[in-house]
């Protein structure tokens, strides 16, 4: 299952315990070999799923059958993968870092996708290649740039034209004090082929970004998501400038000031788009979703909730008991990612009382819940404008965040979106909150703090498995490390 619901028991009428579940990964653990047609049912049209007798059900409407306990697979449209990738960089980078970046990023790019590489200076230079001699087009406003073919890349270009000129490139270009992310992001609009199409933006800057307004954020965000793009930021300041443009796609923003290697791998894996659907019986009905964005749909059987695109959602649901309420009921989740959809049940039964419904919810994953709504809940309110200890103040919510990665925000407005952006869109299961490294190193979710004798490149890879990328503080004085550390863990 990709989703992970706190309980197997639904809630006793007028509980006030939390029900729901949480999105801890891309694609189910337990997939079953078997191959299965996939049939609607005729009556409440929800998708069937095969039995132990070999037989197909629906699970709404014959909830008591006997179903396999795995999840089913089917290939559906490859064409929703993304083939175009745009690398965007801040000349401010170092050229052996800005090397670095783009090698990775070559070596990761899929073999038949396309890429556009953009350097950010004082304009935009577009990096290209015509006849296998390297050229920069200098690009000063998006009413300047005219979309072509020219700019599309493939891994050999890169490898071989665009990274050995990249020196040159250095040579002459300059660099203003802040940058204006819209120019990039408008040119990587309009230098789409069609009006849809699954593309995945990465952008690294070292410099502040330039003032802007919630409503330019706003539709250059929902712009690019709506065309398909995903839009991940890596950075070393503006996280909420950032944030405000990448929550649109759902895309990671995470602090760049060390560049890891496994950085580049990470955000491949996280553009990949996921979308998922719940089929619940009609009297289940969600109250609350976070890190989502879709639609509800009610027929008189089911009710249907669609996620078209998410990042570590959660979902809060309530049962409707002014109707027949059955002894045991099944959700169907269909997840669809990278080309290949996914069934699965999630089964339900009726507690004796409310006491056994407190006692059979899981305390980590029902915490996270609370914790994502709470974190929802104050970057609505920052992204309109108010600060964010102003926020947490109005919303009550400063208990609900102690022990995640926004504990204690309010002190530092930028920092803070970035934890509380962060929390909402992480998956729990993969990312723990704290850990501490042999006693001297300490990590803080997306960020690493750890003494340089204790190799932090091997701590990294024990983590490999996080998807957000993480930032590495390297400290040669163990003393200065345990002050913050000391300061971290009092929070």
């Amino acid at each position: 299952m990709t989703f992970r619901f706190n309980t197997e028991y639904f809630p006793p009428e007028d509980s006030k315990e939390v029900f729901g579940c949480l999105q801890t990964s891309n694609i189910p653990s337990n997939v079953s070999s078997e191959t299965y047609e996939w049939k609607r049912c005729k009556k409440c049209e929800c998708l069937m799923f095969p039995t132990e007798d070999k037989t197909m059900e629906c699970p709404i409407c014959n909830p008591t059958a006997k179903y396999i306990s795995q999840s089913i697979k089917k290939e559906t449209n490859p064409d929703e993968i993304h083939k175009i990738f745009y690398f965007i960089f801040d000349i401010d980078f170092p050229l052996e870092t800005s090397t670095e970046m783009l090698n990775l990023f070559t070596e990761n790019l899929p073999e038949n996708a396309k890429a556009v590489v953009m350097a950010i200076s004082t304009n935009i230079y577009v990096l290209y290649q015509h006849y296998g001699v390297p050229l920069f087009d200098n690009i000063e406003n998006d009413k300047q740039f005219t979309p072509s073919s020219f700019y599309f890349l493939t891994k050999s270009d890169i490898s071989s034209i665009i990274l050995p000129s990249l020196p040159a490139l250095y040579n002459f270009a300059k660099a203003d004090n802040e940058i204006d992310i819209l120019l990039p992001l408008s040119i990587s609009k309009m230098q789409l082929p069609a009006d849809y199409c699954p593309h995945s933006i990465f952008c690294f800057t070292k410099r502040e970004i330039k003032t802007i307004s919630a409503v330019s954020a706003s539709h250059i965000g929902s712009t690019i998501a709506s065309m398909g793009g995903i839009i991940n930021f890596g950075a070393a300041q503006s996280f909420k400038r950032l944030s405000a443009i990448s929550k649109f796609s759902f895309g990671i923003v995470f602090p760049i000031s060390t560049f890891v290697p496994s950085t580049i791998k990470k955000l491949f894996t996280a553009s990949k788009r996921f979308t998922t659907y719940f089929v619940l019986p009609r009297a289940v009905e969600a109250t609350k979703v976070t890190g989502g964005d879709g639609s509800v749909r009610l027929t008189p059987n089911v009710s249907i909730i669609n996620l078209l695109n998410s990042r570590g959602a959660s979902l809060r649901f309530n049962v409707d008991f002014s109707g027949d309420i059955p002894e045991s009921f099944l959700v169907v989740e269909c997840t669809d990612y990278e080309g290949s959809a996914y069934l699965t049940l999630h089964k339900f039964k009726s507690p004796k009382d409310d006491e056994e419904f407190a006692k059979s919810l899981d305390p980590d994953i029902t915490k996270e819940i609370v914790a994502k709504g709470a974190a929802s809940d104050i970057l609505r309110m920052v992204f309109s404008g108010t600060e964010v200890a102003t926020a947490v103040k109005k919303t009550n919510t400063e208990k609900l965040l102690a022990g995640t990665p926004a504990n204690g925000v309010g002190g530092k407005p930028d920092k803070d979106t970035l934890q509380l952006y962060y929390l909402l869109h992480r998956m729990p299961c993969k990312d723990a909150p704290h850990d501490v490294c042999n006693g001297k190193g300490y990590i803080n979710y997306p960020s690493l703090y750890i003494l340089s004798s204790e190799k932090p490149k091997e701590v990294l890879e024990q983590n490999d498995s996080i998807e957000w990328p993480m930032e590495l503080h390297i400290f040669e004085d163990e003393a200065a490390l345990k002050l913050l550390l000391a300061n971290l863990q009092s929070k």
